[in-house]
């Protein structure tokens, strides 16, 4: 089984990033964990978990799962940023 590279709320707070997160209920009764991820330079993600009703929560796991989430639709952000700046750049 491959290592997971996923950082913790901590590590990643303790390079500069402001984490949020938030525990709730959605309409059906699931748990959901939202954490927000700010770099140090102010590019924002969020990413998400939900645990079903009939499953055992874990807040842990939620985290992990919302922090991996969240640092994919972060990287998918700064991408997106970096090809409008380069097409900009080269006039595309």
């Amino acid at each position: 089984m491959a290592k997971d590279n996923t950082p913790t709320i901590h590590e990643l707070r303790k390079a500069g990033y402001k984490v949020r997160v938030i525990h709730s209920f959605s309409e059906d009764e699931q748990r959901v964990t939202k954490i927000e991820i700010t770099t140090p330079e102010g590019t924002s993600a969020w990413g998400a978990s939900y645990c079903h009703v009939k499953d055992n929560y874990d807040r842990k796991l939620g985290n992990k799962i919302a922090v991996g989430r969240a640092m994919k639709a972060l990287h998918n952000n700064i991408m997106d940023v970096t090809f409008k700046k380069l097409n900009i750049f080269f006039g595309v």
